[in-house]
């Protein structure tokens, strides 16, 4: 899964399995070297991607996520399509 766009509140990914959209799945998301773990709901299933929104994550994730999305906004004012992508290593789909 690889997550093309991202805020605080979730956003949208490129899948290679079709979940329907309701599924609580566990995200463990990397960049770089930084590692990130967060609860999400699938909510929108498009051909451009699966849209998520994050219910659950601790205050100490969290506030890594903000920081990241912060120091990205802060260092580009353009969108750099050479960007390392931010990649979920690890996604399973509560039941």
């Amino acid at each position: 899964m690889e997550i093309r766009t991202a805020s605080l509140a979730g956003g949208v990914a490129i899948i290679d399995r079709h979940l329907p959209p309701g599924t609580a799945v566990q995200l463990k998301l990397q960049i770089g070297m930084r590692h990130l773990q967060a609860t999400a709901l699938l909510r929108d299933y498009r051909s451009q991607g699966m849209a998520f929104e994050i219910v659950d994550m601790s205050l100490e994730e969290r506030s890594k996520l903000r920081r990241l999305l912060s120091d990205s906004l802060s260092s580009s004012s353009a969108v750099d399509e050479t960007a390392a992508p931010v990649v979920a290593t690890d996604v399973v789909a509560s039941r």
